[in-house]
């Protein structure tokens, strides 16, 4: 009876499949662990972990890759981590970037930042490293919206098995090192993807 209680906890626990609509939400879901929301003072930070899987499965806008494909950009994209991070004001009617601002001037300042030095302000602590952003993209979106995007890439620490924890300390947003954790334990419970 014991044996049969570990082979059916190891069963249960081994992730599940899911068609690719469904593991995308899955992963953007903030109840399993790879998506979080922190509020430090007047500033919502929004983090979304993007496993490889992930970035795959939307580059096929939902359609099944085929297994060779999936592999080929797993493979590919692995050498780093993947995060978006959007930043907002509480208050929904406020534009992020027009935040305490009083000038054009300022304005412009603090656009020119977040479009090009923002990016030296992020770290990635894996493994008891902090690893620079990689590669960082200001998504623009001309006003359009009250919040901003960023499409952050760290390198892939070697063969890690600790929690993730982004760092951000811009003396812009003033509110000291702001760090959000993935847990390693909801990367490993990620599902598989139905194929």
């Amino acid at each position: 009876m014991f044996i049969l209680s570990i082979i059916f906890c190891v069963i249960s626990c081994q992730p599940k499949e899911l068609n690719p609509a469904e593991y995308t939400e899955w992963v953007k879901d903030y109840s399993h662990g790879l998506h979080k929301m922190k509020t430090v003072g007047d500033i919502v930070f929004d983090l979304q972990c993007k496993p490889v899987e992930f970035i795959v499965v939307n580059e096929q806008k939902g359609n099944i890759p085929d297994k060779e494909l999936l592999d080929t950009r797993v493979n590919e994209l692995s050498k780093n981590q993947y995060y978006t991070l959007s930043l907002k004001v509480k208050d929904k009617t406020v534009d992020f970037l027009k935040y305490k601002v009083t000038s054009e001037k300022e304005f412009y300042e603090k656009l020119y930042y977040y479009s090009f030095a923002f990016q030296n302000d992020i770290f990635l602590e894996d493994g008891g490293k902090m690893l620079p952003c990689k590669l960082f993209h200001f998504e623009r979106s001309y006003d359009l919206k009250k919040s901003r995007t960023f499409e952050l890439s760290f390198p892939a620490a070697e063969n890690s098995t600790s929690d993730k924890t982004i760092v951000i300390n811009s003396k812009d947003l003033n509110c000291g090192p702001v760090r959000i954790k993935i847990n390693q334990d909801d990367l490993n419970s990620t599902p598989r993807i139905k194929i």
